[in-house]
């Protein structure tokens, strides 16, 4: 398989991972933004929608991220084979999967 082939399966693999985290996320903002707090009933859906985005994150990671591993070696080995959208894939991924994390840190403190 030529390197061209690998990093586009790579570059599939990152999109089809960040596609639910970007789904998640947004099902998630607008329950939390519907949501009435008055009512008991309707703070587990707000439970649930967070759970949500919580595991299309971590199907993020999963898949998203052995693309952008894959498609950074790929890379490193056929110096020719440097796409540009391979590289900003690769970005966006670290970005959609690092935030989550730097905000939870900064709740934290």
């Amino acid at each position: 398989m030529n390197p061209q082939n690998k990093l586009c399966i790579a570059n599939s693999l990152m999109f089809l991972g960040l596609l639910p985290l970007v789904v998640g996320c947004y099902a998630m903002v607008s329950t939390l933004a519907s949501t009435d707090y008055q009512q008991q009933s309707q703070i587990g859906l707000a439970f649930i929608a967070i759970g949500k985005a919580v595991m299309a994150w971590v199907f993020a990671l999963v898949v998203s991220g052995t693309g952008a591993v894959w498609s950074a070696q790929v890379e490193k080995q056929h110096a020719g084979a440097q796409a540009r959208s391979a590289r900003m894939l690769r970005t966006l991924v670290f970005v959609m999967l690092l935030v989550p994390l730097a905000l939870l840190i900064v709740a934290r403190l």
